[in-house]
């Protein structure tokens, strides 16, 4: 098996790209993002496509003093600069207003995550609205490049947990490699 950048699967990387900007894959796009959350070490469940309003995928992260909920939608899109349309902000406030009331009533924090081929620059407006609108405690977003270097960094390093991954996913906007790297520990 080739490996790319030290260590990822170079044919894991074709396929999950390929599938964020394939529209007509956007099922197996769900399904990949589902099992790299897996990997990351959430409890999985997926939900996807024609289920109503409801996330693509929800990760469920333990930590020993809190637990936490990833509502992720999968944005399957051929250009790399996906916009969050009026549309999907009014479908993800929804299934945030909702999964926020059940999750936190259970004690778990939930944080909504938007993965995709890549995203228009300026968010910030749409993030902003979602959340004052469902209560949701983040809205952040990252490309599937970024999801697999987030893997890779994980791999790599044994202390990355769903406990230290919580920094990334509780705060607002683009989960950026340099996001990544700053805020996760070093090996």
């Amino acid at each position: 098996m080739r490996l790319l950048r030290g260590g990822q699967p170079a044919y894991w990387d074709r396929l999950l790209e390929k599938s964020a900007e394939n529209e007509q894959t956007s099922t197996d796009f769900e399904r990949k993002v589902g099992l790299l959350f897996k990997m990351l070490g959430f409890q999985v469940q997926q939900l996807g496509s024609g289920k109503g309003a409801v996330p693509d995928v929800i990760a469920r992260g333990y930590c020993p003093d809190h637990q936490y909920a990833l509502l992720i939608d999968s944005k399957a899109r051929q250009n790399k600069n996906y916009q969050i349309s009026t549309p999907d902000q009014r479908a993800l406030t929804d299934y945030a207003r909702h999964f926020f009331k059940e999750y936190e009533n259970r004690g778990l924090h939930a944080h909504l995550l938007i993965v995709s081929s890549g995203f228009a620059n300026d968010q910030t407006e749409k993030i902003r609205e979602i959340r004052s609108n469902s209560r949701i405690r983040s809205v952040c977003l990252i490309t599937a490049q970024d999801l697999l270097f987030l893997l890779e960094s994980r791999l790599k390093n044994c202390k990355i947990d769903v406990e230290k991954l919580y920094d990334l996913f509780s705060t607002d906007g683009i989960i950026s490699r340099e996001r990544i790297t700053e805020t996760l520990p070093a090996e």
